[in-house]
């Protein structure tokens, strides 16, 4: 039974990885823009569209913007909704 435990940890074969993008960089968009993942890449913050996005709290936002992705973390959230901005979630694959 020792022989055939691995000795190196364990990796989940159906984890999700995020792209993160932090709120204080979406202040390079415009105002009222809808900000989605083709935005994103065009943008330079994610490396590809067709993964998962993850938008994180770090920073303040200063522009009303619609932010579409497919996680929000709380603190995002509630800088998203205090600044007045709009959140939409887009589905998983």
């Amino acid at each position: 039974l020792i022989r055939r435990i691995p000795k190196r940890g364990f990796t989940a074969p159906f984890r999700k990885v995020y792209q993160v993008v932090n709120v204080e960089s979406l202040n390079r968009f415009e105002v009222n823009a809808i900000v989605g993942p083709s935005e994103l890449k065009m943008a330079g913050l994610i490396g590809s569209e067709k993964e998962l996005i993850k938008i994180l709290g770090k920073g303040s936002l200063k522009k009303q913007l619609t932010v579409k992705a497919h996680k929000f973390s709380e603190s995002a959230k509630s800088l998203i909704q205090g600044c007045g901005a709009k959140m939409e979630f887009l589905t998983y694959k």
